[in-house]
């Protein structure tokens, strides 16, 4: 008997230890998020101003300079928010164990009055504190790994929660079958690694659900109490929780129709529920001192950008929208999700209907209604979502259960068809299958799509959007082929996206780290990064520069699509052909109020267009945009604004008497540029140069 239970907890509990140790072992193998450097900034200035009272860090060893320029430098090399930073007089300690992330520009004077139009910060501090335990004090972890200890953690418990609860409600097969399509799902077990919102806003979500649930059913107040927590912590990360409600709420109109006197009965279960909303905001407010001096002005900020979020426009997805409702949700699940869960699913839900109807089993309805609430949420006209399905990964746990569920209903009917073997092993099949379809991204699971599509090459070949987006988690890939193979003192940059972006405490000392550094056609053998999936700013010069005129260094591939590449930006690594423009004058220009147009006399590859101009008596440039065209009919719109510094200003040639505007060799014969002002500098007795390529190396 004790053996048993022994051997069934054991069963239990395996896939969520294991998901807890692979985890804990491949956290060094992930980058960071690209939100999460400010989360755990934010984080830390609150963890240090509710433990110690702490404003800033002038009272501790200061932090040890990287080389090169601050996270915050702009291309322009100008408005670096750290300037007038106070820092530390206490010299840098080796043995003092600070988080690069306690910084002096966002410490907890800046966070306080700056906080507000953003999401909660609750997850910022806990984080914070695993990064306290186990890097600060213990030192067992390293500083990123440490704050990511914490996501895991947040996995895991849910995982766990979700066998416990499988195991009581359906039985061990439904438990394994469950936990195993939770913690093995690609976006789940990679994003558990390294993304400081999401997972756990799920993992809080599904406990809140779950433990209501068997709080309710099994009269146990304190398990309502405990749900209320959970749903706190989740309010406290993004306000998905307010949609709770939907789900639980039909539910237990349902359990309340058939339990009435029973429920009402027990005053400690009633008490609790009176006390679930204010525990909840409780909760909320205690974790976010930003609150505390101003709640019901600052909470209203917060709606506001939540207003802004849900609502904002997607362009990308309109391929997706019939009738006004988006079904772009439900297509990112159907081709991110391995089949055989993707399966398993279909059949939970359609059992689960009939379970429910037939049985008359409540628990079912809370499960289907559970996946389809979170989904629904972005359907609906007048809602939108981007990036996939991150942002409403609570549906996930809903759906594990509801392939638990499935995989009940194939063994059963197996059973009665006296083909149980033959099922046992098409399931250990497929579960294999999933497991080394996961493994052979690692570590970039969360850039995974199906068979349905052709895999994650299939996507990028049928340009579904957002294929490749890993949230920054590839630039720690990039960073461990430069400090393996980068030359001693090399200078680095990245073409696109900001510094902070990088998780720089995994980069080589010696090497040189500033945005200011790409210097496009100036060659300086600085090296360039940048991630290469499916971004809208890839269509920027800054970009393009590098894409179309160098041969890169390295190509980080997964399932044969880029994802990341890196150029050395010097005269060797120039592709052929793209050595050399020259200067052509055009055969005519005119100027009517804000526009200028010019006629090169022929095609052209057009490289770039440089106005030397007065600076009296005019206004400097603001906005405004340039278009090309080969015949005057069909023009093409440049992505930047005129006065966009498409590469940092020192390598430009730009100053007050002087327009730069560049182009990747592009073929034209018209430009035409509006200034959208009416006393532009720019058109204040203008001398106009072009300059191109002879002829198109690549044609």
């Amino acid at each position: 008997m004790v053996r048993s239970k022994f051997l069934k907890i054991f069963l239990v509990t395996f896939i969520p230890l294991t998901f807890l140790v692979t985890a804990v072992i491949t956290l060094p193998d992930y980058g960071i998020n690209w939100d999460e450097p400010y989360h755990f900034n934010r984080g830390q200035a609150y963890l240090n101003y509710i433990l110690f009272g702490w404003h800033n860090y002038l009272n501790i060893p200061a932090f040890p300079k990287p080389k090169g320029d601050s996270d915050f430098v702009s291309k322009t090399g100008e408005q670096d928010i750290s300037v007038n930073a106070k820092t530390s007089t206490i010299a840098a300690n080796p043995s003092y164990r600070r988080s690069y992330f306690m910084s002096d520009v966002f410490n907890f004077d800046y966070i306080i009055k700056n906080d507000g139009y953003g999401h909660p910060p609750t997850n910022d501090i806990l984080s914070s504190f695993t990064n306290f335990i186990f890097f600060h004090k213990l030192g067992v972890l390293g500083d990123i790994e440490s704050y990511h200890l914490f996501e895991v953690m947040a996995g895991f418990t849910l995982v766990l929660i979700v066998a416990i609860f499988c195991y009581q409600e359906f039985g061990l097969l439904t438990s394994i079958t469950a936990s195993f399509a939770l913690s093995s799902y690609p976006l789940f077990f990679s994003e558990s690694h390294f993304n400081i919102k999401d997972p756990p806003q799920a993992s809080f979500y599904g406990i809140a659900i779950i433990l209501f649930y068997l709080g309710i059913k099994k009269n146990k107040w304190w398990l309502i109490l405990v749900s209320a927590i959970s749903a706190g912590l989740a309010l406290g990360t993004k306000f998905n929780i307010v949609f709770m409600p939907f789900i639980v709420g039909p539910w237990f109109l349902v359990f309340l129709k058939k339990n009435f006197k029973k429920f009402f009965s027990n005053k400690k279960l009633i008490i609790s529920l009176i006390l679930y909303p204010a525990i909840i905001f409780f909760i909320f407010f205690i974790f976010w001192p930003y609150l505390w001096s101003d709640p019901i002005n600052h909470f209203g900020q917060v709606l506001k950008f939540y207003e802004d979020v849900g609502t904002s426009s997607t362009g990308e997805l309109t391929n997706y929208i019939y009738h006004g409702f988006n079904f772009f949700a439900p297509f990112w699940i159907a081709v991110t999700t391995p089949i055989p869960i993707l399966f398993l699913t279909l059949v939970g839900i359609v059992s689960s209907f009939f379970q429910f109807f037939k049985l008359k089993k409540d628990v079912y309805l809370l499960l289907v209604i559970w996946f389809f609430v979170p989904i629904t949420r972005v359907v609906v006209p007048g809602t939108t979502i981007f990036s996939g399905v991150r942002h409403i990964l609570e549906f996930l746990p809903a759906m594990a259960i509801l392939a638990g569920m499935g995989t009940l209903t194939i063994y059963k009917l197996a059973f009665k068809l006296q083909s149980k073997i033959l099922i046992i092993a098409i399931f250990l099949v497929s579960f294999s299958f999933v497991i080394w379809e996961v493994a052979r991204l690692h570590p970039n699971e969360n850039v995974y799509f199906n068979q349905l599509v052709g895999g994650l090459n299939g996507a990028m070949e049928k340009d579904i959007p957002f294929w490749g987006y890993n949230y920054g988690n590839v630039y720690l890939q990039g960073i461990q082929y430069l400090n393996k193979n980068a030359q001693a003192n090399a200078k680095l940059g990245l073409a696109i996206l900001n510094m902070v972006n990088v998780p720089r405490p995994k980069l080589r000392l010696d090497i040189d780290f500033s945005n200011a550094y790409p210097s496009a056609f100036a060659h300086n053998g600085e090296y360039v990064m940048e991630m290469s999936n499916n971004f809208g700013l890839k269509k920027i010069y800054s970009y393009l520069y590098y894409e179309t005129y160098l041969n890169p260094v390295y190509i980080l591939k997964v399932d044969e699509t880029p994802l990341l590449t890196i150029w050395k930006n010097d005269p060797s690594h120039l592709k052929k052909g793209f050595e050399k423009e020259i200067e052509y004058k055009p055969v005519s220009q005119s100027i009517n109020k804000s526009v200028l147009t010019i006629d090169f006399g022929k095609e052209i590859y057009l490289t770039k267009i440089k106005i030397a101009h007065s600076s009296q008596d005019c206004d400097i440039q603001k906005g405004g945009y340039v278009m090309l065209s080969s015949d005057q009919k069909n023009w093409k719109q440049e992505p930047e604004t005129i006065d966009y510094p498409q590469i940092p200003i020192k390598w430009l040639g730009e100053d007050n008497n002087h327009f730069v505007f560049l182009f990747v060799a592009k073929k034209a014969r018209f430009l035409y540029l509006d200034t959208q002002m009416e006393n532009s500098c720019i058109l204040k007795n203008p001398i106009i140069s072009l300059f191109g390529l002879l002829k198109f190396p690549l044609e």
